[in-house]
Formats: C-alpha cells, sequence, structure tokens
C-alpha cells in the first residue's frame, strides 16, 4: 500500500492515532492514544523528538486504556513534567509496527518578563530612590513601585494580580500596565496593607493579545514574591532623666 500512512507490518498492526498532526499552546500536556493489535503490543512506545533536537526518539511507554481492549494510551508531557514548551515530531512503534511520523506545533503564548522595579519611599523617611534589577518586590508601606517588563510579543492589554499565596488561579488586587510599542510594559501602585493588616504576598503579570480571548490567558505565568515591610508608629523612650 504505497500511500499508506501506516509502514507495513507481519505481527503488530497500528491504527487511528490521535490526535494525529496538531497545534497546541505552550505548556500542553499532550495525551496520545493510538489502537494497537497483534504480538508485542504490550511494548507499544511513543518516540518523540523535539525541534532544538535536545531529545531524538526519546522513548515514551504507552499503556492499555482497559484491560483487555485494544487502544493504548500515553502522554507527551514536556520537560519536567510542565508541559510542552516547544514543537515536536512523534511516532508510535509497537513490535514490527511504525506509524509515520506526526508533528506537534507547540504555539507560544504571550508571556511577559519582569526587568526591574523602581521603588520610591515616602517623602518623610528621606530614603532616596532607587531601582532594583529583576521582579521581586521588597520595600516600606506607603512606597510607590514602578514594575518594568517585557512581553515576548506584542500584546494590547497587561495587569498586575496580586495575590496571597502562589496559586496563579486565585483572585486578588489588580493594576492595569501601560503598554508601550506593543513589547514594552509599566505598572505603578502604592505598597498598602488591607484594612485587616492582611497584605499580598505574591504577584505576576497577565498578558493578553489583541485577539486573544480573556479564558485564553498564559497559564502558567511567572510568579513573583512581594514584601511589605509595616511602618511602625515611632516611640519615645525617656533615657535621662528617669524620675
Amino acid at each position: 500500500f504505497p500511500t499508506s500512512p501506516l509502514a507495513v507490518a507481519t505481527r503488530t498492526m497500528i491504527t487511528e492515532v490521535d490526535p494525529g498532526d496538531k497545534d497546541v499552546p505552550a505548556r500542553t500536556r499532550q495525551i496520545i492514544t493510538a489502537e494497537i493489535r497483534g504480538e508485542d503490543a504490550d511494548q507499544a512506545q511513543i518516540l518523540f523528538t523535539t525541534a532544538d533536537h535536545k531529545y531524538v526518539d526519546e522513548p515514551v511507554r504507552m499503556r492499555r486504556e482497559t484491560a483487555g481492549l485494544s487502544k493504548f494510551v500515553g502522554e507527551l508531557n514536556g520537560e519536567n513534567g510542565k508541559g510542552l514548551l516547544q514543537s515536536l515530531t512523534y511516532r508510535i512503534v509497537a513490535g514490527d509496527a511504525r506509524s509515520r511520523d506526526y508533528r506537534i506545533q507547540v504555539i507560544q503564548s504571550p508571556s511577559a518578563r519582569v526587568e526591574e522595579v523602581e521603588y520610591v519611599f515616602p517623602k518623610y523617611t528621606e530614603l532616596p530612590e532607587k531601582t532594583m534589577s529583576g521582579g521581586d518586590i521588597d520595600g516600606w508601606e506607603g512606597t510607590n513601585v514602578t514594575v518594568r517588563a517585557v512581553a515576548n510579543m506584542p500584546v494590547s492589554r497587561a495587569t498586575i494580580v496580586l495575590t496571597d499565596t502562589d496559586d496563579r488561579n486565585s483572585k486578588g488586587e489588580e493594576y492595569s500596565m501601560q503598554v508601550t510599542h506593543g513589547t514594552q510594559l509599566t505598572g505603578t501602585w502604592k505598597l498598602e496593607f488591607r484594612s485587616d493588616g492582611s497584605a499580598a504576598r505574591f504577584y505576576h503579570i497577565e498578558v493578553r493579545t489583541e485577539n486573544q480571548k480573556k479564558d485564553e490567558m498564559q497559564s502558567d505565568p511567572t510568579q513573583y514574591s512581594l514584601r511589605i515591610r509595616p511602618d511602625q508608629r515611632p516611640e519615645v523612650a525617656l533615657l535621662d532623666p528617669t524620675t
């Protein structure tokens, strides 16, 4: 069968490979399934090769979805199990059978990286303004901080989200950022405690392209630490005389 996408096999047969070729967002954990029948089916593997050739014919074992049935399942979950970060090709091998090569095209989602944070302290503190590289924030209560970040692609909207935990799905205070030339992002807010004395301990930046829907926002933005140092009321101790 010269036009068949599957190699001819005598003892094992591979059919119905799903999803075959596919475009997926970055950090996707892709499930691969196939119908595999014949001898050595239980030895089925996915062999994948990444675009940068860091991994070439890297094996991923497949297992039967249900005992006794011919449907096998495997997962491509990326380096360190954090999802696919680059495109790859894959094929399925079992016994003397081999599928054709399929391609998973990884579509990079928009993201932002903080380059520096500027601190403008309350005037009465007489502390000089300073700029620190990186994204972690550590400043006194009442300080105005300006975060400068760069996006990996042109975006139309960027938002700073403050959260109490490092769970990126939790809700918190939000501050809009100014977008310049599509990729330069700037956002300013004041470090303050809430009325109950609590404060956010982390923040991240959510970005969106012009045609991107809200539920398609970056699934794994970089998380930065946020520490607000309380400005205690001044205390006066009488040293001398003491009576």
